[in-house]
Parts: structure tokens; C-alpha cells; sequence
């Protein structure tokens, strides 16, 4: 092999080399974008409520009455993005637990066979203070709805009075408390689940950032904004 072709050989094999790194940091910055978005970017909100506190009125309430940052959730219990919306929401609540409230309204979809069923026990449980508990287990049994009976479901949230339980779960009362979240829900142009207010901010599905757009409300909420 001549010098030239030597050195035109390396040249060629320096080139692909070359692609081959460049083309590695390319899926590497991906993959780091994806993975852990800039600090500086948030979710970008649909909507913004002004009157947003009305609809925290409503619903269940979890957490401090005075919170800075208000979340509220219209979920339904047989949405796997709701689901994992829950989980989020658990770890937030556990890391600002005297600056963030939640409450949870209903929006039972059509298509999901369990969901209303699901939220009328929820609010029955509620009615026998065992809202988180029901809550909790409604959404990590989410695959057992409407296989695993609703009493024994009671049961594990730590519901006594199982009697009282079931009764409630065909009230006029219980469904007319769903509804009231339903028409909440409307006002605020929810059509899909979940969709959640953050002090106003309108936002729908399960944001990755969720815990950066607390921290931002919460500024906001400090400064008065």
C-alpha cells in the first residue's frame, strides 16, 4: 500500500470515527433532555382560572387549609395517567407538607366501566373518614376494579361499618356530590383526565415537572403574585 492510499485509509477511518462519537453525543443529549429537562423550561399551562379558589371549595381537601399552592385534581380511578399523576402527587405532598393542599374532584369518564362506581366509593368512604385510605387503594388496585369487590375494598381501607358503606354507595347524595364535580369540571373546560389547576394554572395530563411548577407557584404565592 502506497503512502497516499495509507493515509487516505486513515483519513476515512478518522472520518467515521468521528461520526460515530458525534452521533453518540447527539443520543446522549437526547436522552439527557429527556431524562432531565432544562431548569429553566415548565410545562407550558392550557389555561389560566382567576376565580380558580371557588373550585377548591368543593371536592376533598387533603392538607393545610392556609396552603400556599393549591392543586386541584379531577382524576378518574381507572385512568393510568391519573394513576400516575397519584404518585407524583404523594411524593410532593411528603416534601411540602404544610405549603401544598390537594383536592380531588371527580370526573368520571363513559368508556371506563368502574370509574363511577369507583368515585361514589370514594365518597362514601369519605363520609367514614377514610377518604386517603379508600383514595389510595382505589388507585393502587386500579387493574382489580370491578373484580375485587367494592366492601372488600372497604375493608382495606379500614372501613368498620361495611353495612353503612354499601348502603351509601347507591344514594342519591353520593351521586349528586359526583355530579356537582362533574359541573366544576365543565366550567373549567375539563374534558379530559386528569386535568389540574395549580393555583389556576391550567394543566392537563401528568406533568413531569409537576414538582418545578409547585416550586414556581410557590414563589409566586411568596411574593404575592
Amino acid at each position: 500500500m502506497s503512502d497516499r492510499s495509507r493515509a487516505a485509509e486513515w483519513v476515512g477511518t478518522g472520518a467515521l470515527v468521528t461520526l460515530a462519537v458525534c452521533a453518540a453525543a447527539l443520543t446522549l443529549s437526547n436522552v439527557r433532555r429527556a431524562l432531565f429537562p432544562s431548569p429553566v423550561m415548565l410545562s407550558q399551562p392550557v389555561d389560566s382560572v382567576p376565580e380558580w379558589q371557588g373550585y377548591a371549595v368543593g371536592g376533598t381537601r387533603v392538607g393545610p387549609k392556609g396552603a400556599l399552592v393549591t392543586l386541584i385534581i379531577f382524576s378518574d380511578y381507572q385512568c393510568p395517567v391519573c394513576r400516575r399523576l397519584f404518585l407524583n402527587v404523594q411524593l410532593i405532598s411528603r416534601t411540602f407538607p404544610d405549603e401544598v393542599a390537594v383536592v380531588w374532584r371527580h370526573l368520571p369518564l363513559e368508556n371506563h366501566s368502574s370509574a363511577l362506581p369507583a368515585a361514589r366509593a370514594s365518597v362514601c368512604a369519605g363520609k367514614e373518614r377514610r377518604f386517603e385510605a379508600m383514595h389510595s387503594q382505589l388507585f393502587l388496585m386500579q387493574d382489580s376494579l370491578g373484580v375485587v369487590s367494592w366492601t372488600n375494598l372497604a375493608l382495606r381501607a379500614g372501613i368498620v361499618d361495611t353495612a353503612a358503606f354499601s348502603a351509601c354507595l347507591q344514594t342519591a347524595d353520593t351521586q349528586a356530590r359526583i355530579d356537582e364535580d362533574r359541573a366544576a369540571a365543565r366550567a373549567v373546560h375539563a374534558a379530559a383526565t386528569p386535568t389540574l389547576l395549580v393555583n389556576g394554572l391550567e394543566y392537563v395530563g401528568a406533568p413531569r415537572d409537576l414538582a418545578r411548577i409547585v416550586r414556581y407557584a410557590r414563589r409566586r404565592a411568596v411574593q404575592g403574585i
